[in-house]
């Protein structure tokens, strides 16, 4: 049940999201802390499964628990597990999980270019990372 799951979810994306980072891409992404990289358990799962590792251990390594403010009453906090940064799975330009990465990294930039956010993040500096 959870492979098709995972099946579903890869033919979503591959149907609905057709973004591929260029080349020269500095990966934003990937390294910027303004940058959410918000995973569920089905995303750490498919990683999981991608690296052979336990899920725990893709937690302790990668993961980090974060809160954000909730937009529909801001005196509650959402808890969330989010990605660190600059990604672990970063490989100079490249993503070295592209094909199990979570929901959140694979719709970036067109969730946060929905969201106005976009133009905000490109007048930040460049990455620290060659």
């Amino acid at each position: 049940m959870l492979n098709d799951y995972f099946r579903h979810q890869a033919g979503i994306i591959n149907i609905e999201s057709h973004f591929r980072c260029p080349d020269d891409c500095n990966a934003p992404g990937c390294w910027m802390e303004d940058v959410i990289a918000e995973t569920t358990l089905f995303d750490l799962i498919r990683l999981s499964r991608s690296l052979n590792i336990s899920v725990s251990r893709l937690f302790s390594q990668c993961c980090r628990i974060g809160l954000v403010t909730c937009q529909e009453n801001i005196r509650y906090k959402r808890l969330l597990v989010k990605m660190k940064k600059p990604c672990p799975f970063l490989c100079g330009n490249r993503c070295l999980v592209h094909d199990a990465k979570p929901l959140n990294c694979i719709l970036f930039p067109e969730y946060y270019e929905i969201e106005g956010l976009l133009p905000e993040l490109t007048k930040k500096k460049k990455s620290p990372f060659p």
